[in-house]
Parts: C-alpha cells; sequence; structure tokens
C-alpha cells in the first residue's frame, strides 16, 4: 500500500461501524504515508477503545497533523503506549465520548489537546508532549479526575491555580515545566499520594500537602537555578530523601513546622465548618 492516506486505512479496516469495538493501529505503520495527514474517527456507536501503539519496530511512524475523536459513546480508552512507538499527532480533539475514562498519550507530539463533554474521564497520561496551555482542564468534571500526568510539555509560567478544582486527585505529576509559586492550590487534594515537582520554579507551600503522600519528587537535579530548589533544600535539612522520593522528608518537616501546619489546619476547619471555634468572630 503506497502513497495511503490515515483515513482511507481506516475506512477500509473497519467500514461497519456498528460493529467495531476496538480499533487497533498496528496496520497503520505498515502504510507509505508520504505526507502527514489528517484522521477522524467519528460516530461509531460501539466503540469501546482506541490503541494507537504500534507494535513493530520495522516501520517508520505516521504524522498525522489531526486526530479528532467524536460521537463515540461507549468508547472508555484511547491509548499510544508509551512502551512502544506511538502514532504522532499535532493536535488531538476528543468530543462527546461520555464514558472516555482514560486517555494515554505520552511523548505523541501533541502541541493542542482539545477536550469537551468528556465527564467521566478519570486518567490522563500526556507525558512529554508539546502542550503550551491546560485550558483542555476546564471541559472536565473535576471530581472524576484521579491521575494527572502532564510531565515534560511546554507549558507557559503559571501557577498551580487551575489545578485547585481536581481535589479528588491522587497523582499529580507536572515537573519539567515553567509552574511557579506556592503549593497552596493544592491544599484540598486530600486523597493526593504521588506529586512530582521536579525542576518547577515552585517554591513554597509545604505545609499545605497532605499527609498520606506517599511520593513526592521535588529534584532541581535537571535545572540548577530552579526555585523548587529552595523546597528541596527544606526538606533536606530535615532527612536525606530516599531514593529522590521526599515524602518522609516532608513529615519531618511538618514536625519541625508545628506552627504553619497547625493554621493551615484551623483554616481547613473555618473553610469546612464556617462555625466552629474557629470561625465565629470574636465579640
Amino acid at each position: 500500500m503506497v502513497n495511503k492516506n490515515a483515513q482511507d486505512w481506516l475506512n477500509e479496516k473497519y467500514p461497519n461501524k456498528e460493529q467495531v469495538e476496538t480499533i487497533d493501529a498496528s496496520s497503520l505503520e505498515r502504510l507509505k504515508i508520504d505526507q502527514p495527514s489528517k484522521l477522524e474517527i467519528n460516530d461509531y456507536p460501539c466503540l469501546k477503545k482506541i490503541d494507537l501503539s504500534l507494535v513493530t519496530l520495522h516501520y517508520r511512524i505516521p504524522t498525522l497533523t489531526h486526530l479528532t475523536i467524536k460521537n463515540c459513546p461507549q468508547l472508555e480508552t484511547v491509548s499510544n503506549n508509551k512502551e512502544l512507538q506511538r502514532v504522532i499527532t499535532q493536535q488531538l480533539i476528543i468530543h462527546n465520548c461520555p464514558r472516555l475514562k482514560r486517555l494515554i498519550c505520552p511523548f505523541s507530539g501533541i502541541v493542542d489537546l482539545n477536550l469537551s463533554e468528556v465527564d467521566s474521564l478519570e486518567v490522563i497520561d500526556a507525558w512529554s508532549n508539546e502542550l503550551t496551555n491546560f485550558n483542555f482542564l476546564t471541559s472536565l468534571n473535576p471530581k472524576n479526575m484521579t491521575y494527572l500526568i502532564i510531565n515534560d510539555n511546554n507549558f507557559l509560567s503559571a501557577d498551580l491555580t487551575p489545578f485547585a478544582p481536581l481535589i479528588n486527585l491522587k497523582k499529580l505529576w507536572i515537573g519539567n515545566n515553567q509552574f511557579c509559586g506556592s503549593l497552596e492550590p493544592l491544599k484540598n487534594m486530600n486523597k493526593l499520594e504521588d506529586l512530582n515537582i521536579d525542576n518547577t520554579d515552585l517554591d513554597s507551600g509545604l505545609e499545605y500537602l497532605p499527609n498520606n503522600l506517599k511520593e513526592f519528587w521535588c529534584s532541581a537535579s535537571q535545572r540548577k537555578d530552579a526555585r523548587v530548589k529552595f523546597i528541596e533544600q527544606e526538606l533536606r535539612n530535615c532527612s536525606e530523601p530516599r531514593f529522590s522520593n521526599f515524602a518522609s522528608s516532608l513529615l519531618n518537616w511538618k514536625k519541625a513546622n508545628t506552627e504553619k501546619v497547625k493554621i493551615v489546619q484551623q483554616a481547613q476547619i473555618v473553610q469546612a465548618y464556617p462555625h466552629s471555634i474557629f470561625g465565629s468572630s470574636k465579640k
């Protein structure tokens, strides 16, 4: 098959949309596509999984300028497995896929991620892409999100305010980006267990992190001028990390900074129970 575009491949391989439950891109790599192309996966009523991972290393990776996935009411997973070669796309649009739970698209060259009507989404792994903004966060149901991995992108300098609504996150990896300021916007993430802020410009707010963190990565090893070095050093002053995991050091830091921690805890009680003794106005 020579000079065949990705859309023709899809239409020929899966002609009966009503019967398709899985779309597998493993044969897409065998197409000798001379020019980047677009691919639209739309209106598959029974589709549950789209696998964009390529299986072998014998063919060059096709490049998609745009990948659009729309109106797939049963779709649960879109996967571009990071252990294998990936289909590369500049823009990924997903619209009206109300049961989509997992979007796994690391190392995929994505510049623009456009999500809408994906209220069930729980996991986004967009590690090592070319994303410059996180507008896609506004389209999510924040209470459903549990894993967000966006390390190694090209986000412009910003604080963590856009992440504040994601209160049920268990894993948040935002390292190797230009996030700056305090960790305070994460103060209501009481379920957070794994946090990566390596090589960022975040420099304060340790007292706002939950006690149940099992993994906390905050090294400035790859960017010596990163302001996260102040957090790293503060924690090292309490105890050395275990294999670069500062979770235990954080607990020791909190024991040494009880006044800061107490102020945060009291503020949280006031927020949750405004008529408590801490929230009552003095007479």
